[in-house]
């Protein structure tokens, strides 16, 4: 039987933040699809944030990452990957690409 790889959709913050940290983790958003599989798993991610961002860094939680809106990442192994986007906000009046 091949091994089942699982992606979480977000990763959940378990320790306390500051409150600068705890809006900027609640305004950004994004999906991951899908998010189990047998490897190699190809997953699409998309960002989903509402606000006006730039410097998009997602780490996918296997010691790679990708600066781009909408990347797509493959996961060759069987494991739990914790994935994680963060981003600057800028101002709304400057384009969000």
């Amino acid at each position: 039987m091949t091994p089942e790889i699982l992606v979480p959709y977000q990763q959940i913050p378990v320790q306390p933040i500051q409150m600068d940290e705890l809006m900027n983790q609640t305004l950004i958003r994004f999906d991951a699809q899908p998010t189990t599989g047998i490897q190699p798993l190809t997953v699409q991610f998309a960002d989903q944030t509402q606000v006006c961002a730039q410097n998009r860094s997602w780490d996918f939680g296997d010691g790679m990452s990708s600066n781009a809106r909408y990347p797509e990442h493959i996961y060759p192994f069987p494991g739990t990957y914790p994935a994680n986007l963060d981003m600057t906000f800028c101002d709304p009046d400057e384009s969000s690409d």
